[in-house]
């Protein structure tokens, strides 16, 4: 089947890449040619037609062809939806059916080029795996000719056989996998992600990237590499095709290998944590509900059994309900190191499996009674450390490392053990070499390091007004990050293990999960990134029972200043809770809602939890609402930057402040220039477009994925009546399954998410003239600036510019943020490795 697309009236047709527009030359909208009519009237671009979309600015216009599922866009001019619909003199309505005799719009092209718009007309189509298109014509051409033919090229991985089990492989199942493929597998790159319309890689080796194949996938618009990152250009639809490769890996082995091009430090360690902490998070969250169901059903609250004391009685004591629940519930968190060190490993490519063998060895001591062996005992206040062999079940740190020395060990070895011997040997070295190194000497200095902590963390108890359970929550966040929370924790609540004891200060850490709470809605407040405002409330329910990791790496962390407002949020509960209603904590160490359970008994306590939790929530959504900003403002951070110069420049030239302004003024006069009467008058606009285009993607990806769902689970149940020889039970389901995939349940959804993407690419295109201009002034500057100081490090400078004139486009990750900026440090260094070059 095929549809051929013509000329709406007389005039030029050249390949669409000559347009060089950056949006659709860059084929972001599709396939197709660049127009140049010669009259002003524009008919129907189709034989048999819908007009499917009129857009209010009257320069675009939609035709829907029976067959086909995407829509053909006729965009008169460029830059045209400036215009607000002058030039057009529309003669059509929506939905009206069309022929080649139709006339749609009369334009007044004389009105446009006088408005500094072109008139060329991109007429193009957004091909998928199924459909492709072929130029039939270019050059002058009369109205009538035909342009181009859209040609079906593939189709979606179904069967059409009744008498046999539907199967579904969704076409952005299949491009996933091309994908996968061409970028070398998971062997090759490190990360991956999208922005609005790239999926972006970043490579290890470019030379195992098959850029040619990966170009010849139909929905691919094209590739660009910055520095080791591969940029494949697909359009509105990346945001499907990323989910498809997501689905795709989740359920294979992914792995790691080594990087051809490493991170720096900081960026290493944090992306260390995340890949060692985000898979403990199912494992964490099970065991906090577990916990907390238990606790709930003892004695504590309803009173269905006793809790299990082991110190005063045998398990014998208790009913088999009890001990069965007992066991379930609290494994979870008493071996939660065994997880610890199996995620390092796994991390880090290593042999998981002996990594479980260490983690047992490890945590073994503590099956047998502990500790095995003391040489002494360290005390540091009331805190002690015993030094010796012993078991570490809860411990993170010993466990990061014992995981770490294990590979880095087992790679050494490798590296010059025999092959004949190495199956038999290598296993048997790194085991005990890595568990021996753990037992007698990383474990007994962690231990030390966390005591040390501990007992700091300890003296918080003697500081009155609740500032002691104040300071605790605004620490407790950051402790999680180094993973010593666990151990300081243990090191203050050892006084209420006898179920007695009240340890105010141990509200602590579930006041921190509170602020980062507050944090993140006061970023779904804040934000107008719909892609921000949804990692923020996704991350939520697991912060409700105490979970925090999801929302600090995916949200509040992840935006700077917000996981620092969350704590200091929860600073706020501390002095609610123990300072103004004298609250206790007991065990048990029940987190996120589930706290209530530490509270006493006293009914004031309970108002006086509920209320820091309010205070707590509503501290943090008022800092956030107050302080966060998503992006600077791009006059205000010019101006600073400006100031910013002129101090450096000063110093380095030995000239008065003043002195530089006058000599720069002209330039910088001309960069003001162009913030005010051409970007401030339109950035607004800009954004708004971009934000409408990614929130109704945003909506159509999820009714996308709830389609596929559905057809996921009725090709399943076709499968198994099948195999049941249920064949016209089969048949219904088939028919079912027919009607989901012949059924255009996504037309109007589609529809506003092509329109808002058009304007979308149209204003970011718009605003990239801007930040030409913008940038070419600055590297006048910069050139002048560095002609007088003679210091190259000044060239840094332009990238300062660069982020903060893109600050929209960085802000919704369409273009990425320069990284190598000026700093005062910089400059510094630079002068101090200087000297050492003189002397």
């Amino acid at each position: 089947m095929s549809y051929k697309i013509y000329a709406p009236c007389d005039g030029v047709v050249k390949p669409i890449k000559e347009l060089n527009d950056g949006v659709f030359s860059a084929g972001l909208l599709g396939k197709g040619i660049s127009f140049t009519p010669s009259e002003n009237d524009f008919y129907a671009i189709v034989e048999n037609a819908t007009l499917a979309q009129i857009f209010e600015t009257k320069h675009a216009y939609f035709f829907k062809i029976k067959g086909l599922e995407n829509p053909v866009l006729m965009h008169i001019g460029i830059d045209t939806v400036t215009l607000n619909g002058e030039p057009f003199t529309v003669h059509q309505k929506e939905n009206s059916n069309v022929d080649l005799n139709t006339k749609i719009v009369s334009v007044n092209l004389q009105d446009i080029k006088k408005a500094n718009c072109l008139t060329e007309t991109p007429i193009v189509f957004e091909c998928d795996n199924k459909f492709d298109i072929k130029i039939l014509k270019t050059g002058s051409v009369k109205k009538g000719e035909p342009l181009f033919e859209i040609y079906e090229s593939a189709q979606e991985n179904i069967n059409t056989d009744e008498n046999k089990p539907v199967k579904f492989i969704g076409k952005y199942d299949s491009i996933a996998q091309e994908i996968y493929k061409y970028v070398g597998t998971n062997t090759n790159y490190r990360t991956y992600r999208n922005c609005m319309t790239r999926l972006r890689f970043t490579i290890k080796n470019k030379e195992e990237v098959d850029l040619e194949a990966i170009k010849k996938i139909s929905i691919v618009k094209g590739t660009n590499w910055s520095d080791n990152e591969l940029q494949i250009i697909i359009g509105g639809e990346v945001y499907k095709v990323k989910d498809a490769l997501d689905n795709y890996l989740a359920n294979k082995d992914s792995f790691k290998t080594n990087n051809i091009k490493r991170d720096g430090f900081k960026t290493e360690v944090l992306n260390l944590v995340k890949g060692i902490i985000l898979p403990m998070l199912p494992v964490m969250m099970a065991a906090s509900i577990l916990q907390a169901l238990y606790t709930l059903l003892s004695d504590q609250v309803f009173n269905v059994f006793p809790s299990i004391n082991l110190s005063e009685h045998s398990i014998a004591d208790y009913s088999w309900f009890n001990v069965m629940l007992y066991i379930i519930a609290y494994p979870g968190t008493n071996f939660i190191g065994i997880f610890f060190i199996y995620c390092t490993i796994k991390y880090l490519n290593g042999n998981t499996v002996i990594g479980l063998l260490i983690g047992v060895t490890i945590i073994s001591p503590y099956l047998f009674g502990q500790p095995v062996f003391e040489w002494w005992t360290i005390k540091i206040g009331d805190v002690s450390s015993v030094i010796g062999i012993k078991p570490y079940p809860t411990s993170v740190i010993p466990m990061i490392c014992a995981g770490l020395v294990y590979v880095y060990f087992d790679k050494w070895v490798k590296t010059w053990m025999p092959t004949s011997v190495d199956i038999v040997f290598r296993h048997f070295l790194s085991v005990l070499v890595t568990c021996a190194l753990t037992f007698m000497i990383m474990g007994n200095i962690l231990g030390l390091f966390e005591a040390l902590i501990g007992y700091i963390i300890s003296l918080l108890n003697w500081v009155p007004f609740g500032l002691s359970t104040a300071l605790f929550a605004l620490v407790w966040q950051p402790l999680v990050l180094t993973g010593t929370h666990a151990a300081v924790w243990n090191a203050i609540a050892i006084p209420a293990f006898d179920g007695v004891t009240s340890v105010p200060i141990l509200f602590g850490p579930v006041f921190g999960v509170f602020g980062q709470y507050g944090a993140a809605i006061g970023i779904a407040i804040k934000t107008k990134n719909a892609n921000t405002r949804s990692a923020a409330l996704g991350a939520l329910p697991a912060a409700t029972f105490g979970i925090t990791e999801p929302l600090i790496f995916g949200s509040t962390l992840r935006n700077g200043l917000p996981f620092l407002l969350g704590c200091i949020g929860a600073s706020v509960g501390g002095l609610v809770y123990t300072g103004m209603f004298n609250g206790d904590w007991f065990m048990p160490n029940a987190q996120g809602i589930f706290s209530f359970l530490s509270v006493g008994k006293e009914t004031s306590q309970y108002i006086g939890w509920a209320v820091a939790l309010l205070a707590i929530i509503g501290t943090s959504i008022l800092l956030n609402i107050l302080f966060f900003n998503e992006r600077p403002n791009e006059i205000k951070a010019t101006n600073k930057l400006n100031k910013k110069l002129i101090k450096t420049v000063a110093k380095l030239s030995q000239k008065s402040f003043k002195e530089i302004e006058l000599e720069l003024s002209n330039n910088l006069s001309k960069l003001d220039e162009i913030l005010n009467q051409q970007l401030k008058p339109n950035i607004k606009v800009y954004e708004l477009n971009v934000r409408k285009s990614i929130s109704d993607a945003i909506k159509l990806n999820a009714k996308v994925s709830g389609l596929n769902n559905q057809k996921e689970k009725l090709a399943e149940k076709s499968n198994h009546l099948y195999e049941l020889n249920k064949i016209e039970a089969m048949k219904k389901v088939n028919l079912k399954f027919k009607e989901l995939t012949q059924g255009n349940k996504l037309e109007i959804l589609e529809k506003k998410a092509y329109q808002s993407q058009i304007l979308s690419n149209e204003s970011i295109n718009n605003l990239n003239k801007i930040q030409f201009k913008y940038m070419e002034n600055v590297d006048e500057i910069i050139n002048i600036v560095v002609s007088k100081t003679n210091e190259i490090k000044i060239n840094n400078f332009k990238n300062n510019y660069f982020n903060v004139i893109h600050s929209l486009d960085i802000g919704y990750e369409i273009t990425e943020k320069h990284k190598e900026i000026f700093t005062n440090k910089l400059l510094k260094q630079e002068e101090k490795n200087e000297k050492v070059r003189v002397s």
